[in-house]
């Protein structure tokens, strides 16, 4: 992942954790494949036993992925 992206996903998480999904979301559709499967990664190394995984927020719509606020 870009410096550029890191800052763009710090600025969200500050603004709250549905900003930090979307922008997880803009960031995966408009980034090389090598950051999209750091963006999955982060998607679904989230999930454990206490907490479900961040997917359950995302949809796939034509190959995209998108937050459910998007849809």
């Amino acid at each position: 992942m870009t410096k550029q992206n890191q800052k763009q996903l710090d600025r969200a998480y500050a603004q709250g954790f549905t900003a930090y999904l979307r922008a997880l979301a803009v960031i995966h559709r408009s980034s090389s494949a090598r950051t999209q499967r750091e963006i999955m990664a982060i998607i679904n190394g989230s999930g454990d036993e206490f907490e479900p995984s961040m997917m359950a927020h995302f949809q796939w719509r034509n190959g995209a992925l998108i937050h459910g606020s998007e849809a």
